[in-house]
């Protein structure tokens, strides 16, 4: 998670409901920010490889809305 942040700047809970959509096979992410802020960042490749090693270990965690990571509030 930490890496994600760092790399694109985004806002903790922009982070938390990230979506597996929201990746590009263009290694870009769709962010959806405060206040409905809508933006694309380019992230590195070795990050969506290590996101795809993620969802082969664990699996998607939250399979009814597809987030990345598990968030009480969603």
């Amino acid at each position: 998670m930490l890496i994600v942040l760092w790399e694109t700047g985004c806002r903790n809970d922009t982070l938390c409901n990230l979506k597996w959509n929201d990746l590009h096979v263009d290694e870009t992410v769709f962010l959806k920010g405060k206040r409905g802020h809508e933006r694309y960042v380019s992230m590195d490749r070795s990050i969506f490889d290590e996101l795809r090693d993620f969802k082969k270990e664990f699996g998607d965690l939250n399979k009814k809305k597809k987030y990345i990571w598990i968030n009480p509030n969603t």
